[in-house]
């Protein structure tokens, strides 16, 4: 099953618009490669709406190192996901996914040396 990511939102504005797995590639390169990243996935809801179908939001944190003018960056972002699930051979999946930044901060990087 192919899920894709419809829409992605900064705040209350859309930013992306994704129509397919290779819009959804395309954009997120444009978007900004980053060098380094770690996500995490915090709580979940979800509510089923019949034996097949549920709709859920998902909360991450994702940190991304970027280069800015020869320097490591590195921003934190708060992601809220609005999902649609559907079960198919005994297994749920997630069919539609709408992706919140609901903020960023950008922190002064320290050496770890």
């Amino acid at each position: 099953m192919e899920t894709i990511i419809k829409k992605v939102y900064f705040g209350d504005k859309l930013g992306l618009d994704i129509s397919s797995v290779d819009d959804m590639i395309a954009q997120y390169k444009a978007f900004g490669a980053a060098k380094a990243s770690f996500h995490l996935n915090g709580q979940q809801v979800v509510d089923f709406i019949d034996d097949t179908h549920a709709t859920g939001i998902c909360y991450a944190i994702a940190t991304l190192v970027t280069e800015e003018d020869g320097k490591d960056k590195m921003t934190f972002h708060a992601v809220r996901y609005y999902d649609k699930y559907v079960k198919i051979d005994g297994r749920w999946w997630i069919a539609e996914r709408e992706q919140h930044f609901v903020y960023t901060c950008i922190p002064p990087m320290a050496p770890l040396a």
